[in-house]
């Protein structure tokens, strides 16, 4: 269970009247879990006041900064930032001072927030660490007799094989297909879901996870028929994705775990809306054009 503890600290910058609230959930998390940072700015009118914060800070990556609106608080005025981050770095990390520049009594004065330690845990048990150790410790020990039975009854059969293909009188076969692309079965499939779309929610959700699961496994090599929803959000960092097709397809598999597991059912709307965010990522991540065999009767248009 995550831990959601929330710490408060009060900064004011020097000669000047801005005050800080800071406070960060959770604290501690696993690899890949949104934190969402919480600031609050007070200062003396107009108190205009903005964050400083790019598309990283420090490890975090920035995944959504949202600012609310100047409101008067006696005679301060307070404005809130919401900022979502999220880190993919096991262990203990630190999150850096962000600064806060307000404008006061018509001079621009700043001030900066603590540094916050979080505690990030891998998505991997105690236990399947264990039963993983015990690779490489096993002795190998040959037997050369069956080795070499082996050996002879592999080479009997590349004997067979060599003379069915090569047998004089042998008449010239049909080549077989080549095999279909990884984003021409997923977009087929997608297309069938597509006219099926008012079956149960957990077999409408199995179905699209599925499919999601065998593209990323087919295109980008990334093992995820047999992970857990959180394995495959840690092996999404590695790929050449934006954080964006990477939060959105851990939405997807996320709802279709409580449509599977949870007997949850999903509105209309989201399941059209995972339905888009699957098809999306193909599309958006299916080979350029010039990179495809040119041959249009195995190309999905």
């Amino acid at each position: 269970m995550k831990a959601f503890l929330a710490v408060l600290f009060i900064g004011v910058s020097a000669g000047a009247t801005v005050r800080l609230e800071t406070s960060l959930e959770p604290r501690e998390a696993t690899v890949g879990d949104p934190l969402v940072l919480h600031i609050k700015a007070a200062c003396e009118p107009p108190g205009e006041c903005g964050v400083d914060v790019g598309s990283a800070v420090g490890p975090f990556e920035v995944v959504q900064v949202s600012t609310g609106a100047s409101q008067p608080a006696g005679s301060l005025v307070e404005r809130e930032f919401k900022i979502t981050l999220a880190l993919f770095d096991v262990g203990v990390s630190t999150l850096p001072s962000l600064t806060v520049n307000c404008l006061e009594k018509g001079r621009a004065v700043s001030a900066k927030t603590p540094e916050i330690p979080v505690t990030i845990k891998s998505v991997l048990t105690e236990e399947s660490k264990d039963i993983r150790g015990l690779k490489g410790r096993l002795k190998k020990v040959m037997n050369r007799p069956v080795v070499f039975a082996l050996t002879a009854l592999l080479a009997i059969i590349a004997g067979v094989i060599a003379w069915f293909k090569f047998r004089p009188g042998k008449k010239g076969r049909t080549p077989l297909p080549p095999p279909v692309a990884p984003h021409v079965r997923a977009l087929e499939e997608l297309r069938a879901l597509e006219e099926d779309l008012t079956v149960p929610a957990k077999l409408f959700y199995s179905r699209l996870t599925d499919i999601l699961r065998a593209y990323l496994e087919g295109a980008f090599n990334a093992p995820a028929l047999d992970r857990t929803t959180a394995e495959i959000f840690a092996e999404l960092k590695s790929l050449s994705i934006t954080t964006d097709q990477r939060l959105g397809l851990r939405t997807v598999l996320e709802d279709g775990d409580l449509a599977k597991f949870a007997k949850l059912e999903p509105t209309e709307e989201e399941r059209l809306t995972d339905f888009q965010r699957v098809r999306d990522f193909v599309l958006a991540t299916k080979p350029d054009e010039k990179n495809k065999i040119a041959n249009p009767d195995n190309n999905l248009k």
